[in-house]
């Protein structure tokens, strides 16, 4: 069978497929935000690049998602946002630490290679990074290090997160659930 015979069979698959390519393209598209911030008195979070698959939110409304200008709780706005997978080769996370009978310290928390899977209105089926690492001190100590192994978990709520780090809850709200199954490679701390 010459090619000529086989193109009538072959050409509704291939239009096909570039039908598919076509409706999901946008879709399946990687929107990547660099340098995003968030913070106010006490913390800082800090994400030199995001990059989402499948997201739900233009670049720009990424970067607004971490806007602090913005109106309502980070925890709201991250419940807007769904994305087949979104990896953050570095996140970290800053905050000031009262230090008993000295001055306040700084502790430093970076976590490598986040990637959230199957996120749905700012939940996560699958949460997983490489690792991360702590650092803190004081007068008494020293500085503090804290390596943690590759980590784990499901159902990640990116808004219960982000409520737990950046607000005290009320009297009467409700616990909500962060993570279910979390389990991490192990943790080495080192102090001097």
């Amino acid at each position: 069978m010459s090619i000529f015979n086989a193109a009538p069979r072959l050409t509704a698959p291939i239009i096909a497929g570039f039908l598919c390519l076509a409706v999901t393209g946008v879709r399946a598209q990687t929107v990547v935000v660099e340098n995003v911030s968030l913070g106010s008195q006490g913390f800082r979070i800090e994400i030199p690049r995001i990059e989402a698959e499948g997201s739900n939110l233009s670049r720009e409304a990424i970067q607004a998602l971490f806007d602090g200008a913005q109106t309502g709780s980070l925890a709201a706005r991250l419940g807007g946002w769904s994305a087949a997978s979104v990896r953050m080769p570095e996140l970290r996370y800053r905050q000031t630490l009262p230090n008993p009978g000295g001055a306040a310290t700084d502790q430093v928390v970076t976590y490598t290679n986040l990637v959230l899977s199957g996120l749905q209105s700012g939940t996560a089926q699958r949460f997983a990074l490489d690792g991360a690492t702590s650092t803190a001190g004081n007068a008494l100590v020293g500085e503090i290090t804290t390596r943690m192994g590759a980590a784990r978990a499901q159902d990640f709520d990116l808004g219960a997160a982000a409520a737990f780090f950046t607000r005290a809850a009320g009297p009467n709200e409700p616990l909500r659930r962060v993570y279910r199954d979390f389990a991490f490679d192990g943790m080495q701390v080192t102090g001097g």
